[in-house]
């Protein structure tokens, strides 16, 4: 049984999750780090719009026994479109609209984050590492001169 919008290692992660490991058991067993296992999870809890790993884990035991029922409980909004008229009912395009021409993102600061595949090229990866660098300096620059500034306004008010 697989949920269409979790990724297999989402799926494998609370798969372990159900049978009672930890994140630290989980990850020894997939051969990955208990940081990856708890990514995998969130992105799965966000995937499922559930708040904890027990809701997602019930969540994973309604959708089973739908299966097994051949029924669905699901909400309409949360099920995936089969037809691809039925995505137009839950997306409306301009027909004269040209999504080749749409900007690329140019100023984004971080990455995508939630369990998205990269999609990146290597130069603008590098470009996003050298944005978080710089802003990191930047950041690091401002609190070194802001202390420098209090210290000299307490120096100042003790003379």
């Amino acid at each position: 049984m697989k949920h269409p919008f979790l990724t297999d290692r989402q799926f494998e992660c609370l798969d372990l999750v159900r049978q009672g490991l930890t994140s630290k058991q989980a990850a020894h067993k997939l051969g990955i780090s208990p940081r990856t296992v708890d990514q995998h999870i969130a992105a799965a809890l966000d995937a499922l719009q559930v708040n904890n790993r027990m809701a997602a884990v019930a969540k994973l035991k309604e959708l089973e026994a739908e299966d097994e029922a051949g029924e669905s409980t699901t909400p309409f909004m949360f099920t995936k479109p089969e037809l691809e008229e039925d995505v137009s009912l839950c997306f409306s395009v301009p027909q004269n609209a040209q999504t080749d021409s749409l900007p690329k993102r140019r100023w984004d600061i971080f990455p995508p984050f939630g369990g998205r595949p990269n999609e990146l090229s290597l130069q603008e990866r590098n470009a996003i590492v050298l944005r978080i660098a710089m802003l990191s300096v930047m950041v690091s620059c401002f609190m070194v001169l802001a202390i420098l500034g209090v210290s000299e306004m307490a120096n100042t008010a003790r003379r």
